[in-house]
């Protein structure tokens, strides 16, 4: 009785391309978030968020309010 494989090869560069797509995909978005939290805009939307109190949600997509880090240290 014989048995037989299927042979495929997957390209090194292929998963690779995949890790740094999918990485720089969530470095954006944490830079965005980042950016948007220290201008203070909303965090999903980037909506202005002059007038409200610190702590308010967005009032156009319901969402918390970012804090963001002052830079001073204790």
């Amino acid at each position: 009785m014989q048995t037989s494989f299927a042979r495929f090869t997957i390209p090194l560069w292929a998963p690779l391309l995949l890790t740094l797509i999918v990485t720089g995909l969530a470095w954006r978005a944490d830079t965005l978030a980042r950016r948007r939290a220290m201008l203070g805009k909303c965090p999903t939307r980037g909506y202005a968020r002059t007038g409200l109190a610190p702590g308010a949600v967005c009032p156009k997509c319901g969402s918390a309010a970012a804090v963001a880090a002052s830079g001073a240290k204790a």
